[in-house]
């Protein structure tokens, strides 16, 4: 599908060789995704600087780092700080990269479809891996453990990755697709439907049918097409049953998940409890605020502060599961205090302003995008930093040149 729309006058610039490089390297390696990451920043003393939507991007990105910043003058530990300071400065270098990078929109396009296609390629090593592990992976899903995949294994995160991509081509596919782009854009919107529910990942499948629930809202209440909802509304639950008893992963999980769920609900917190241990975790990011209310402890002391909250209400959960707050919003207001949350939410109100638009698309990939914030500590993790710079980015840039 890419080499037709190589044909089709899209100029190879330095800039969208080293995005498609930035994507190969998310899937197979962390010390080229740092290098490309840096190397990102490169256009912006290319170009003229643009004033205006630029600005407030600068100006977001400032309010999410600053906290992270000006903590270092209460935290302890300098190398726990530095890493959170360098695993964040990949939203400067990639987001304003983007930005001046002066993408056409079939140069987008083509990132998009080698993006889908490189998601549909790292499926692929995923399904390979279970088909030669067959009973030792169905039975790992009863004990909270996920088939491999590529980027280190984070599942989380990759099938974050896979829901964005698919919003993307889906507004691809209906703006500015042949019948022939369609087709094959379909098949892979499906699959990666179909192997989302095979991976089972609870971030992935959340995403899916969060996108899912805007689309029938959509159709039901704003829509003159009322039958598009309904119709979509019941296929996805005839498509969800048959899923659950065709993927032995996905009936798996829905199990670990309910007896999960009866054990932390108890008060009873086992080793290996995937939702139990995200539970502590938001209770000692609630017990350290509320401790340390205004500057918080230091981005670099947090995971210390942790070790010692389990060391005084959970002593028997081992180190391996000792997770700092599972909320983005908490590890900011434990390690920051309440000011430092306030400018993480300031800095995201203006991202979000920035790149909102009265348009489905759009607003599916916003609430995509910053979904994982409530959920997650995605903030923390280069993957999913790199993931949500470049998803943003790209997506600023083809707003800003449809206004054109």
């Amino acid at each position: 599908m890419i080499r037709p729309l190589l044909k089709n006058n899209v100029q190879i610039s330095r800039q969208l060789v080293l995005i498609v490089l930035l994507f190969i390297s998310l899937f197979i390696s962390r010390a080229a995704l740092s290098l490309l990451t840096a190397v990102m920043v490169v256009p912006v003393f290319f170009s003229t600087f643009k004033k205006g939507e630029s600005l407030k991007i600068v100006s977001a990105l400032g309010l999410l780092l600053l906290p992270v910043i000006i903590s270092f003058f209460w935290s302890n530990d300098k190398n726990e700080w530095w890493q959170a300071v360098f695993t964040k400065l990949s939203f400067v270098t990639i987001i304003i990269g983007l930005i001046h990078c002066k993408l056409t929109q079939q140069q987008i396009k083509l990132i998009v479809w080698f993006l889908s296609v490189a998601i549909f390629f790292a499926c692929l090593w995923s399904i390979g891996n279970y088909v030669f592990c067959y009973n030792e992976i169905n039975q790992a899903y009863l004990v909270a453990k996920i088939m491999p995949t590529l980027m280190d294994n984070d599942h989380i995160h990759f099938s974050w990755l896979i829901v964005l991509d698919m919003i993307l081509l889906s507004e691809q596919l209906f703006q500015s697709s042949n019948q022939s782009e369609k087709k094959y854009g379909i098949g892979l919107l499906v699959f990666f439907f179909l192997y989302l529910h095979f991976l089972a990942a609870k971030t992935g499948l959340l995403s899916l049918y969060t996108t899912i629930f805007i689309l029938i809202f959509y159709f039901l209440l704003f829509s003159n097409k009322k039958k598009y909802g309904t119709a979509l509304l019941a296929s996805v639950i005839l498509i969800a049953i048959a899923c659950y008893f065709i993927f032995p992963t996905l009936k798996n999980r829905v199990q670990y998940l309910i007896w999960d769920f009866k054990q932390y609900s108890s008060g009873i917190f086992l080793q290996g409890s995937s939702d139990g241990g995200r539970v502590l975790s938001i209770c000692s990011g609630i017990n350290i605020t509320t401790s340390n209310p205004i500057l918080g402890v230091g981005f670099g002391d947090l995971r210390y502060e942790v070790n010692n909250w389990y060391n005084a209400h959970s002593p028997a959960t081992v180190v391996e599961e000792r997770f700092i707050p599972q909320t983005e919003f908490l590890v900011y207001s434990a390690s920051s205090g309440i000011i430092g949350l306030i400018f993480f939410i300031a800095g995201l109100i203006v991202l979000v302003k920035s790149l909102f638009r009265k348009n489905l698309f759009t607003i599916c990939l916003l609430i995509i995008l910053f979904l994982p914030l409530f959920i997650d500590d995605c903030f923390e993790s280069q993957f999913a930093v790199v993931i949500f710079s470049l998803i943003y980015g790209l997506a600023l840039v083809k707003r800003e040149e449809l206004s054109i």
